[in-house]
């Protein structure tokens, strides 16, 4: 029984709280960037935009941001560091390392399964002194059946004799107790 495997009423959370303030860095880097785009690149692309030599670096420039915003490698990037961000600003007050979380479920689990054992040793002790209570009680229920039917033999010959009557009533208390113990 304590080698069995236990299982804990834990669970991880559903929602990813990394991931979520991964998600609210990246907004706040996309805003900035967006807002970056708006105050300095922008003018600098309209005011190229009336040459024909700037409208043709505008244009490039255009095309690498869009190749840029476009790549997954680049949005991965972006999450992954922004997610790292996340971990060191909010790692202090939220533990989000998924490690650390499942090797304190191990140690958690493991003092549950230490406990166990200690309940299951308690638990066979208690079965081994009730199994040599019912074997005692057993024994004297045995024992006393047999004194009744020598009793009854006794007084079949001589119904008067008082010690027989008494060590018969005697027996029929034991019988009755051990019965009542071995039901019971």
């Amino acid at each position: 029984m304590a080698n069995e495997i236990i299982k804990s009423n834990f669970s991880l959370p559903r929602w990813d709280a990394k991931k979520i303030s991964g998600v609210f860095m990246a907004c706040v880097l996309v805003a900035g960037l967006g807002f970056l785009f708006y105050a300095y690149i922008l003018p600098f692309l309209l005011k190229v935009v009336w040459g024909t030599v700037q409208l043709a670096i505008g244009a490039v420039v255009a095309f690498v941001l869009l190749m840029v915003l476009t790549n997954k490698k680049f949005w991965r990037g972006l999450g992954y560091f922004c997610e790292a961000i996340a971990q060191w600003t909010l790692g202090f007050a939220i533990e989000m390392n998924p490690w650390n979380i499942l090797y304190s479920q191990v140690e958690h689990s493991e003092k549950d399964r230490a406990e166990l054992y200690k309940q299951g040793e308690k638990l066979k002790a208690q079965d081994s002194k009730l199994s040599s209570q019912l074997a005692d009680n057993d024994k004297i229920m045995r024992q006393s059946e047999a004194e009744i039917k020598i009793c009854k033999q006794r007084l079949a010959q001589s119904p008067d004799n008082l010690d027989v009557q008494l060590a018969l009533e005697t027996s029929t208390t034991n019988f009755n107790n051990a019965k009542d113990l071995l039901m019971g």
